[in-house]
């Protein structure tokens, strides 16, 4: 294995420009001052703008950190005689470097035994900007005016740069742990100019580690936040809100020093905010009525539905229409208006759908960027079945997925070239995306057309051959146009979206040497106008993609090496753990025969079965011994992140087990989400389940109004009917009653488990009290048990919940359920079956 050395005095790496190279000696091991004067300075314009002055603080903070001296930040004028570092431009030493030579989004280090000078383009903003440091530099106590990741900030990323190659600073994750500072009271640097610029001018990544693991139930979530940001709820006394603001500025500030943002050139679903105007009239935004611009459909079965006169396919859930009508020429003139609109005043002028932001002509934001719009129709397949549509469409090239690419360009170039008459500057962009545009059209793409390939399959790798042919096809773009600028969409964010899409708990989705194969196939594409990653949930992938992004042809081992180095004495269990993961993930071979996304059959029953696990827990615990033996408290926090983020994740998405508080003084109540699946066989194995076949009698009070189904096609086969009625299988509340009571008339004696099945939606809430009847009178045996969610197979939840002995006292002639209904919104059928062992039965 290749180690990487994390000192002080690192030697520089393969960078543009280097010129020269020797010792320089910053600060010495002593005082901060020497005959009354600093070792070192930080020397800054006199008014210096926004992104200096962070980039002055940031570079203060980390030397402090790493040789114990704090600099002091001064203008040129107020100089002391310390080694000076210029931070941005403005001063006589800085500003005779030519920064208009420097490429987009370049920046100057240069270093010698006389001066540093860090420097690049900035934008010109000079807000006072204050920042207040905790014990480490990712712990941040308040900050105010610090850059965006989408300003212009040469000179904050060449104090990155510095600290990185030339100090060892490392960045490794957005958690209180997640800085490496090497430490030395001699601060030594090698001697170097160096001119860096990232490879891709938008890259755009959300530092929202955790998102997946919020799918956890809250408290579980909250144990993962106080892991991962201690300090954040101590120091703000559990102030959950305070703590949380502190948690957001530690994801900013690791944004920013990992150099993601940069030119904001965004292209996404861009006409929804046509309903706002020219729909619905009851938004604020309402223009005209103008039903002729959106899509027409022809009668598709039962499922279509008219409004106004115009017949609308199963496409629209809201009756609305699901498309606009892109041949339409009125509409055509309209999109040329808007985009000018936009272009003229510098952005949008209102919120409006799926924007997103607010603005006005007094401070418009340009949502897309402020030199490109995006032309993208709604998320479906939803087209406009019109005559002049139809007539565009291509039905012999489906199988190169451009059965709409006509028709679609058709459309872009009409906007593309009235855009170029009146604003020669300005782009367009669009998505290649979906089942029919993702082929090339006909006919050449005007000049001013960005085009964003959707490379939907990379996080699939079960998902061949669409993996090779989205791969052939951005070849055949970049072939097409081997000069134009193009960006790409990466789907990074399974397999935490096909969790929320089937309402699982979605296993972590490591792929590191998938996603460095991927960069670098970007980069031999050159597609290097915007890489959007749609999420980057694991922290290791959204290291490495940060670096990567900037600079696509860094060693993969290289990076491996250098972040689970930071695991100390644990760093091999750790890597093992990674490994195991990752191998699970990414090999084919485990999939079977699915080529679609990822699912709870897929997760568990054949990626992450038992065997796995055993290997994942038996590394995870080596790593804990090795850090208790010998590691620091930074290596022990950084494996109790790991094991609290990942390992315990993992056996709740497998198997949700936790304690839930109860009334009952002295009882403990157990919640397991049960994972088989297949509901036939949830019968508890060994065991007797005592209701199994018993007919289920359903109190309901005379005030609430069912519907009621009796269509016995529609009764689940997973299942069994659970009342008297056959027929019966749920119920649709016309008038929600407060409660039902489900009884099953057989004698209990103690009850060890009770395993209740719904076709609740897994999301949905799920109140019950847990009741018995003794004498003819009821009982509460346990009062208000919640269900935040449920894993759903097929459209059922399945929960048990296990008690201790002291819960039932005493043998009952019936058991049954309580559904409360608290929330007075609920209209969904529910079908519940209930099961249950008696303990004292042996």
């Amino acid at each position: 294995m290749k180690k990487v050395l994390l000192c002080v005095a690192l030697a520089l790496g393969c960078v543009a420009c280097v010129f020269k190279e020797s010792d320089v000696v910053i600060i010495q091991e002593g005082s901060s001052v020497a005959d009354g004067k600093p070792l070192a300075e930080i020397v800054v314009a006199k008014n210096p703008s926004s992104v200096v002055q962070f980039a002055a603080l940031e570079l203060q903070e980390h030397i402090r950190l790493i040789s114990g001296v704090k600099m002091p930040i001064v203008s040129e004028d107020a100089r002391q005689g310390g080694y000076p570092f210029y931070v941005g431009s403005g001063t006589s030493v800085a500003d005779k470097e030519n920064l208009k030579k420097l490429p987009e989004q370049g920046c100057l280090i240069d270093v010698d035994d006389e001066r540093t000078i860090l420097v690049g383009v900035d934008s010109k903003r000079t807000n006072k900007v204050s920042v207040v440091y905790g014990p480490n530099p990712n712990v941040i106590v308040s900050a105010r005016n610090i850059p965006s990741v989408w300003e212009k900030r040469g000179s904050l990323d060449a104090v990155y740069i510095f600290l990185d190659k030339l100090c060892g600073v490392r960045w490794l994750d957005c958690t209180e742990a997640g800085t490496f500072i090497p430490t030395s009271k001699t601060l030594v640097v090698k001697s170097t100019r160096i001119i860096d610029s990232p490879f891709i001018r938008c890259r755009d990544v959300s530092i929202n580690p955790e998102e997946w693991d919020k799918r956890r139930s809250p408290k579980e979530f909250a144990i993962y936040q106080r892991t991962a940001w201690p300090l954040a709820f101590e120091e703000t006394k559990n102030n959950e809100r305070a703590a949380n603001g502190r948690i957001n500025l530690s994801k900013s500030f690791f944004g920013l020093r990992m150099k993601t943002g940069g030119e904001k050139i965004h292209c996404n679903h861009s006409f929804y905010w046509c309903y706002d105007r020219f729909w619905d009239k009851n938004n604020k935004n309402f223009i005209a009525y103008k039903p002729e611009w959106f899509s027409k459909h022809l009668k598709k079965g039962k499922k279509a539905r008219s409004a106004d006169g115009t017949i609308f396919s199963e496409y629209d859930t809201t009756r609305k229409p699901a498309q606009m009508c892109y041949s339409n020429d009125e509409f055509v003139k309209q999109t040329i208006e808007d985009v000018r609109a936009y272009f003229d005043i510098g952005g949008y002028t209102n919120r409006y759908t799926n924007q997103g932001y607010y603005c006005n002509a007094q401070n418009p934001i340009a949502s897309w960027g402020k030199d490109v719009y995006s032309l993208e129709p709604m998320d479906n397949g939803g087209y406009c079945e019109c005559p002049k549509c139809l007539a565009q469409y291509k039905a012999d090239r489906r199988s190169d997925h451009a059965e709409r690419a006509d028709y679609w360009f058709t459309f872009v170039n009409k906007v593309a070239k009235a855009i170029k008459e009146s604003h020669p500057d300005k782009k367009v962009s669009t998505l290649a995306y979906g089942g029919s545009r993702e082929g090339l059209p006909s006919f050449p793409v005007e000049d001013n057309v960005v085009v964003h390939f959707c490379w939907d399959s990379n996080r699939g790798p079960n998902r061949e051959p669409l993996m090779t042919k989205q791969m052939e096809l951005m070849k055949k773009w970049r072939d097409a146009y081997p000069d134009r600028a193009m960006g790409l969409w990466l789907y990074c964010g399974f397999p935490h979206e096909s969790g929320t899409w089937f309402g699982y708990l979605p296993p972590p989705g490591f792929f590191g040497k998938l996603f460095d194969k991927e960069m670098k196939y970007i980069r031999d594409l050159n597609m290097r106008e915007c890489l959007f990653n749609c999420g980057l949930k694991d922290d290791f992938e959204l290291y490495m993609g940060s670096r990567l992004m900037w600079n696509p042809s860094e060693d993969y081992e290289t990076l491996k090496d250098t972040y689970f180095s930071a695991f100390g004495p644990a760093e091999q269990p750790m890597r093992n753990f990674y490994d195991i993961i990752e191998e699970r993930i990414c090999n084919t071979n485990y999939y079977g025969d699915s080529k679609g996304h990822m699912n709870i059959r897929i997760a568990y029953e054949k990626l992450f079965v038992d065997e796995v696990c055993d290997k994942l827990e038996k590394e995870i615990n080596d790593a804990q011994r090795l850090v208790d033996q010998s590691g620091s408290e930074w290596h022990k926090a950084r494996v109790r992140n790991w094991r609290v983020g990942y390992w315990d994740y993992l056996k709740t998405a497998r198997m949700r087990e936790f304690s839930m508080p109860s009334p009952a003084k002295g009882v403990t109540v157990t919640l397991r989400e049960s994972l088989s699946q297949n509901l036939k066989k949830l019968a508890f194995k060994g065991k007797e389940d005592v209701l199994a076949h018993r007919a289920v009698s359903i109190d309901i009070p005379s005030k609430s109004a069912f519907l009621w189904s009796a269509d016995k096609k529609e009764k689940p086969n997973a299942v069994y009917s659970m009342t008297s009625d056959k027929g019966f299988w749920g119920f649709v509340n016309g008038k929600v009653t407060d409660t039902v009571t489900y009884r099953c008339n057989v004698k209990i004696g103690k009850l060890k488990c009770l395993r209740i099945i719904t076709n609740d939606p897994a999301r949905s809430r799920f109140f019950f009290n847990l009741v018995g009847w003794r004498d003819g009178k009821k009982i509460t045996i346990l009062e208000g048990l919640h269900f935040t969610r449920g894993l759903s197979y097929k459209g059922f939840a399945a929960w048990d919940v296990e008690f201790d002995d002291s819960v039932m006292q005493g043998e009952f002639d019936a058991i049954g359920i309580e559904d409360r209904h608290f929330e007075k919104k609920y209209y969904a059928p529910r079908f519940i079956k209930i099961m249950a062992i008696d303990g004292a039965k042996k």
